[in-house]
């Protein structure tokens, strides 16, 4: 079976050999034992069901919630300073500077000005983290009280 060019314009072709041989008969009896196996008690015991619930608004609040937990984390990963891989590089693009004649004086102002960028860059993200967690948690104290009230609780 061709399956189109690779780099250097090579084609690939697929072994039959590592095809398995099955007839309309041996299909018709897999299918028939999945079924079967489908539908055992066995089957269902040891598995975990979806939970379903009847409120309208499951889904939004779940949204929300996993929204939320995902700003959390992060700002969690951006609690203090830099994560290491962005340290790193932005460390690798002010050491890739190379001008005619470096000096100290260079090195230093290069080492400087990655580290004014490394400050601001955690600013400006923390910033917007929190932001978003903050209107994340306004918008799901609002969808809760919004259930609350329809569900006559508040």
């Amino acid at each position: 079976m061709n399956r189109g060019p690779r780099r250097g314009g090579q084609l690939r072709q697929r072994s039959d050999s590592r095809r398995q041989q099955t007839t309309h008969n041996t299909r018709h009896y897999n299918a028939t034992n999945n079924q079967q196996a489908a539908n055992s008690p066995d089957r269902h015991q040891g598995r975990h069901t979806h939970f379903r619930s009847d409120n309208p608004d499951f889904t939004r609040l779940i949204k929300h919630t996993n929204k939320g937990a995902r700003l959390n984390h992060t700002m969690q990963n951006w609690n203090n300073c830099v994560p290491v891989s962005t340290d790193k590089a932005v460390d690798k693009i002010t050491a890739s500077i190379k001008q005619p004649l470096m000096d100290d004086k260079f090195q230093e102002h290069m080492h400087l000005a990655g580290a004014n960028f490394k400050a601001s860059l955690h600013r400006n993200v923390r910033d917007h983290l929190v932001a978003k967690y903050s209107q994340t948690c306004r918008d799901l104290a609002a969808k809760i009280k919004q259930t609350g009230r329809r569900l006559g609780l508040l």
